[in-house]
């Protein structure tokens, strides 16, 4: 059953790192985009500050389950490791 929730953990742990990424490729490409966007609607002015999403919330709970994960991964190895002693 250890080694079950030590995969398990890894994958969660693993998951959460892609959401970072996630986050990471978004807020790059945001304001990319939000400037394509004013280039062809020529209303107002544009400044890259503008479409800056904020992902302050999505980065605390994937950095929070991350450690969670990685905690959980080093219990059930521990645990795998003193039944086969």
């Amino acid at each position: 059953m250890n080694k079950i929730g030590f995969c398990l953990s890894g994958i969660m742990s693993l998951i959460c790192l892609f959401a970072m990424l996630i986050n990471a490729f978004i807020i790059g490409l945001t304001p990319t985009i939000g400037e394509t966007v004013w280039k062809f609607s020529q209303f107002g002015s544009y400044h890259y500050t503008d479409f800056l999403p904020n992902f302050s919330s999505s980065y605390t709970i994937s950095i929070i389950f991350f450690i969670l994960g990685i905690g959980l991964c080093i219990l059930f190895y521990i645990r795998e490791k003193a039944e086969h002693k």
